[in-house]
Formats: C-alpha cells, structure tokens, sequence
C-alpha cells in the first residue's frame, strides 16, 4: 500500500527545503501536467503523469502516463486525485496547487472538501492548509500566524486553545473574515467545533 502520496500540480513551487523533505517520505508521486516541471524543481522523478499534457514539458518515456482529452468535465489534479484513491493512500500532500489563476487555486482549496484533515493537505514554501470536518489537535511554532475560514454556511460553537487570540464557543460564518491572523502561542493548538467546515491556514514564519 502507498500510504503517503505527493501530487504535485503546475501552479506556484518554490523548491524550499521544507518541500523537498516532504519528499522523502513519501511512498508515491503523481505529477499533474506542468507539475514535471515543479518535479523537477524538487529533483524527483514522478511515478506516474496525469493530464491532457497541454502544458507538460516532454515527457520521458521511463514514466508511466495517464493521458486525458482537453475537453473534459474535471480538472487534470482532480483526475489525479481520483486516481491516488485507487492507490488506498493514508495521506495526500497536494503542491503547486495555487498559484496566478485565481480560478484553479480557489477549485485546488475546494478539493480539500474531498480530504478533509488528517486525511489530506496542501503544502506550499510558506504555509500548510488544511479543511477541518471534525475537532482536532495539530502542532505549530511558536508566533506563527493561523488562520480560519468558515467554508460553510456556520461554523458552530468553536473553541480554539493555544492561540493569543482563542475562541470560546463562538460562530463563524461564511464570508467572515475574523478568523484571520490569529497568533499560536504554544506548540500545540486544539480546535473543537460541533457543525460546519472549517479551513486552516498555517504558515510556517512568524511574519507574513
């Protein structure tokens, strides 16, 4: 069983150590079209290609491809997401899932919908994202900045522990924005909730 898979997709990839690390550990990797490029940033070979390739550099006959029509109802990363189901992973790093199309970046954080934490993250140089369905506890530094935002209607009675700014039992709803730039001021921050969707933003630096 793969039980960690890296898909990596065509948008924004800054090869940061911390990206590359990520790579060690994990058992498969699916390059998305112009995620080769972003793969070979990161000094690995993908072991499979999805995509209609229309933005793929060449691609060496040593890797295997799943090659799709332009004119389809799912983008080339939900195809390889689909696909990384197959494979019965316990976890699914996304990278290069934002970057200048506001459009594919916005559908990207959607499809955290389909690997909610812990199941499911996307990685980039700067910061982890991450969809919560459920209370949970994760890790942080110290003075980095986290960030919430309701990606349902409500997001009820939240209580959020470990931050300098906590929740006590509060509702957050869509189109709100005063779950952003929070602050974790223990290494461990604990969110419960007890309805909705909530999307976490993490960064890794104190300043952003």
């Amino acid at each position: 069983m793969n039980k960690k898979i890296v898909i990596i997709a065509g948008g924004r990839l800054i090869p940061v150590p911390l990206l590359k690390a990520e790579m060690q550990s994990c058992d498969f990797i699916i390059a998305v079209n112009g995620g080769l490029s972003n793969a070979s940033k990161l000094e690995v070979t993908p072991d499979l290609v999805i995509g209609d390739m229309d933005s793929a550099p060449a691609i060496s006959i040593n890797i295997p491809a799943k090659i799709y029509p332009q004119q389809k109802d799912y983008t080339d990363l939900e195809l390889a997401l689909e696909h990384a189901f197959t494979l019965n992973p316990e976890f699914i790093t996304l990278m290069g899932a934002l970057g200048d199309r506001i459009d594919h970046s916005l559908a990207n954080l959607f499809l955290l919908n389909r690997i909610p934490f812990p199941v499911g993250k996307i990685l980039t140089e700067e910061a982890e994202i991450f969809l919560l369905v459920k209370s949970t506890i994760f890790s942080a530094q110290v003075g980095s900045i986290i960030s919430l935002l309701p990606l349902s209607d409500n997001v009820e009675e939240i209580f959020m522990d470990g931050v300098y700014y906590p929740l006590l039992g509060e509702t957050l709803s869509f189109g709100q924005c005063r779950g952003i730039s929070n602050i974790a001021i223990e290494r461990e921050v604990k969110i419960s909730f007890t309805r909705g969707k909530l999307l976490v933003i993490k960064y890794f630096k104190t300043e952003v």
